[in-house]
């Protein structure tokens, strides 16, 4: 164990092993750094490992007073600057996020990027935040800290876990040889650095934090709300979100070979995230989305199918960001060792993904179906010099192929439109050979939050308040649902924002208009509203989001993983 003294006469300890990338783990409340002791093992052959002990905890000294939230980001700052770290991946754990997210401004030049795990931005509800635990919680906690100590901790440490997570084997040598290690932090910093945690808001540092981060989160934390890294990844410029499904707060120790890989395969794409400029908190806090949660849409097939005919020669040259999509897809199959013998191409378009994978595939015997005739056509033309296509008008909630054909089936800005994603996602399933991969990428619920929120506050202005005329699509929460419903083997979901923008309102429903996209509801009335409540519209949104630039527009891309 090496060790350093912080400012103030502190001594810090930090474990330091292994040659290569730099990868900085932080650890959580009332913990120490041997809860890292599966990546430790895992990533010490390939990278450079820190594992560090904020002060009060582990072999880091206890200091007379505190230690408060600022004293563990200078401790993280402190360690950075002294080993001259350069290009670091800061892993950081429940309370070790906040500790991370308050030490970024003076760490930003020296990072690669974080992977935060089981965080919060706000540990308490509360001040519009619904995602934390109850203030009254909190305070009892610290009663019965001062109290009973050690039972406390005790009650702690299994809530980490979910329910069926660990038998009472593997739960027993977890706490006794990693979490407790023989030395627990003393009462008094526990008690510090429980209420300092309490008083920690993160919420106006998040746009700032502008260099890549990836969320984990089990969907099964009692801790920390998975939807709490939802509120973070909403608001930090191209986050991504991973959800893994089943698993609490501490999916390291209780999933390491699943966690470590999650971790391995995902670092490759660190470097390489695209990153939305920043958004205002101002303007985030002032207009509160409030997503749907059904699993289930109600969708008139007939008009997407007639929609999307019509438009198929208008959809690429207006299609920016679904080949945006397109892109970032492409760039996740790459990272995959796969060679598929055979792709199926769901909602294939005009040609634009099947194209670009062909060439990424050069064996590979191609298919596609679409529900629009015309992009039937479109794929066609754009594949017509290549050998064995098959493309076909069919609809994804009955693939017109046999079970097990295809070694890759994948699918971009195609299931938003489906009335049963589940569906879609059994034939997906269904069509996949024993081995194969299921890559997609969808819209989600939100998509197009600027112009959803201004046409809503103008109905609510001059217009029935009870009426909604504007597309719904779901949270990456629901499509994860359907993903594991599906028994799809290591599912995974994450979602990042795509923003293009537009020289007023008028160019953006036109632009929307080109691709097909319009409100597939069949309660909808015709128009989207009447004039006045269009004009009022207008202005909202401009006033509301416009820019220098013009109008900005977001696409909340949900992006999805399986295997069969």
């Amino acid at each position: 164990m090496s060790e350093l003294k912080a400012r103030d006469g502190c001594r810090i300890t930090y474990e330091d092993s292994g040659i290569g990338p730099v990868l900085l783990f932080i650890h959580g409340w009332g913990m120490s750094s041997r809860i890292w002791r599966y990546q430790r093992e895992e990533f010490s052959a390939t990278n450079r490992v820190i594992l560090l002990n904020l002060r009060g905890h582990g072999g880091s000294e206890i200091p007379p007073h505190g230690p408060c939230m600022a004293d563990f980001a200078a401790d993280i700052t402190m360690v950075m600057t002294h080993l001259d770290l350069r290009e670091v991946t800061i892993i950081a754990w429940s309370m070790g996020v906040t500790a991370a997210a308050v030490a970024f401004p003076s760490i930003r030049h020296r990072l690669a990027g974080m992977v935060l795990v089981g965080g919060t931005p706000r540990f308490t509800a509360g001040d519009g935040f619904l995602h934390g635990l109850p203030t009254e919680e909190i305070r009892g906690m610290i009663l019965r800290l001062r109290r009973n100590y050690g039972r406390t901790m005790e009650e702690f440490f299994r809530g980490m876990f979910a329910r069926g997570e660990l038998d009472t084997g593997e739960y027993d040598r977890i706490v006794r040889d990693i979490v407790k290690g023989g030395v627990l932090p003393e009462q008094r910093i526990v008690l510090c650095s429980l209420e300092s945690l309490a008083a920690t808001d993160l919420r106006p540092l998040l746009t700032g934090l502008d260099r890549p981060i990836i969320l984990v989160h089990g969907t099964q934390d009692g801790i920390c709300m998975p939807e709490a890294s939802r509120f973070m990844a909403e608001r930090i410029p191209g986050a991504q979100l991973l959800l893994l499904p089943g698993i609490g707060h501490a999916p390291f120790l209780s999933r390491p070979d699943q966690f470590n890989n999650t971790l391995r395969e995902h670092l490759a794409t660190t470097n390489n995230l695209h990153l939305a400029p920043p958004r205002s908190p101002a303007k985030e806090l002032q207009s509160p989305f409030t997503i749907h949660h059904s699993p289930s849409l109600n969708i008139d097939r007939q008009r997407v199918q007639s929609s999307f005919h019509e438009h198929a020669n208008d959809y690429e040259c207006h299609a920016r960001v679904q080949r945006r999509v397109v892109n970032r897809l492409l760039g996740f199959l790459e990272q995959i060792n796969h060679s598929p013998q055979s792709v199926l191409d769901i909602g294939c378009g005009t040609g634009m993904l099947l194209k670009s994978v062909g060439g990424l595939y050069n064996r590979a015997r191609l298919s596609g179906i679409d529900l629009a005739e015309g992009m039937v056509t479109a794929t066609r033309s754009a594949l017509a010099g290549r050998n064995g296509v098959v493309i076909r008008q069919g609809d994804a909630e009955r693939v017109p192929f046999p079970d097990g054909e295809f070694d890759l089936v994948i699918s971009t800005s195609t299931f938003q439109w489906l009335e049963q994603l589940s569906t879609a996602f059994d034939e997906a399933y269904r069509v996949l050979a024993p081995g194969g991969t299921f890559l997609f990428a969808l819209f989600g619920a939100r998509t197009l939050f600027e112009l959803k929120e201004s046409y809503s506050a103008a109905v609510a202005l001059h217009g029935d308040k009870k009426s909604d005329r504007t597309h719904r699509f779901l949270p990456p929460s629901a499509v994860m649902e359907q993903l594991m419903g599906a028994d799809f083997a290591h599912p995974e979901v994450w979602f990042e924002d795509e923003t293009e923008y537009h020289p007023d309102v008028p160019a953006l429903l036109r632009s929307l208009k080109k691709i097909g996209a319009g409100n597939a509801s069949p309660e909808r009335a015709r128009g989207l509203a009447e004039r006045r409540v269009m004009l009022t519209m207008m202005k909202i949104y401009e006033e509301r989001y416009g820019e220098k630039g013009g109008i900005p527009a977001t696409y909340e891309v949900i992006y999805g993983k399986g295997s069969k």
